[in-house]
C-alpha cells in the first residue's frame, strides 16, 4: 500500500511539473495561418486520389489547360491547393 501511494505521488509530481509548456512551443493561430507549405505536384497528386478523387484538365478560356483534382462530392480543386488545405467543401 505504502509503495502504491509513494509511486502515485511521484507521478503526479511528474506530471505537474512537466505540464507546462515553453514560452513559443504552442503556435498562435495567425501563425499556424501564415505558414508556408511545400508541396510537390507528386504529393498533390497522391493526397488527391488517397481522398477519393481524380485528376482532370480543362481547358480555360484562354486556351491553356489547368489540371483540377475532382473530388467524389463533385467540386474541383486545384491539387496543390487542396494538398495545403486551402481547397474544399467550405470554399463553395
Amino acid at each position: 500500500m505504502k509503495y502504491k501511494n509513494l509511486i502515485l505521488i511521484i507521478t503526479f509530481i511528474f506530471l505537474v511539473s512537466g505540464c507546462k509548456p515553453r514560452p513559443g512551443a504552442i503556435p498562435t493561430q495567425e501563425e499556424v495561418l501564415n505558414r508556408k507549405i511545400e508541396v510537390t505536384y507528386q504529393q498533390a497528386k497522391d493526397f488527391c486520389y488517397k481522398n477519393g478523387g481524380r485528376f482532370e484538365d480543362w481547358k480555360e478560356k484562354d486556351g491553356s489547360s489547368k489540371t483540377y483534382c475532382i473530388l467524389k462530392e463533385g467540386y474541383g480543386c486545384d491539387p496543390i491547393e487542396y494538398a495545403k488545405g486551402n481547397c474544399g467543401a467550405m470554399q463553395f
